[in-house]
């Protein structure tokens, strides 16, 4: 059943995570307009930008409305359960930018090392390269159109999904969900291949 907008605006926090638990998006939508802002500004603090930012409150609503029928008002208040989520989401993202991080500082040797000639190569690594990058091209080539576009946007043109999004007048999820996809899909064509 679901409650009335003025029914809505006297329920506490909790009473309304409680309702979106139920699946009331009218008390959900309540209970963001209450929460949005001091959320929004603790995921600007972790990311320091704005598109992060944003990203960062919809996944944390997103998983507060997965999480809200198990919502327990006993261990903590609306606010602080969302903060905590927001929190970990932020930890999460930190932590991927600095492994992706130590991955380019880890492999810059050998990026150099492969784009600087060499008087005397063997012939069996050009080969192996050549092969490896004739590979790639393949299995690039049986993505969709869509998939394409969004992986080259991330891993060449460097844009964050947010970016991508807005660059290509799409949801950010539909964009997540290509460029998932897109990895699965070149995970299966080049598995054994390289």
């Amino acid at each position: 059943m679901n409650l009335k907008s003025e029914q809505l605006s006297e329920l506490t926090d909790a009473a309304l995570l409680r309702e979106a638990g139920k699946g009331d998006r009218d008390a959900f939508r309540v209970l963001y307009r209450r929460l949005s802002k001091a959320l929004y500004s603790a995921a600007f603090k972790f990311t320091g930008n704005a598109a992060d930012a944003d990203e960062l409150m919809q996944e944390t609503f997103l998983e507060l409305w997965k999480q809200a029928p198990q919502y327990d008002a006993s261990v903590s208040q609306p606010l602080t359960y969302a903060s905590r989520i927001i929190r970990n989401r932020a930890i999460d993202r930190i932590r991927k930018k600095s492994r992706r991080g130590r991955i380019v500082d880890d492999s810059r040797e050998d990026i150099v090392e492969s784009t600087q000639s060499k008087p005397f190569a063997g012939a069996f690594e050009s080969l192996r390269s050549s092969e490896a990058a004739q590979a790639v091209r393949q299995a690039f080539g049986v993505l969709t159109e869509d998939q394409r576009q969004v992986l080259q946007l991330a891993y060449f043109g460097g844009l964050s999904q947010s970016e991508i999004a807005a660059q290509e007048s799409q949801a950010l999820g539909t964009v997540k969900s290509r460029i998932r996809r897109g990895l699965e899909r070149l995970r299966v064509e080049l598995e054994g291949k390289l």
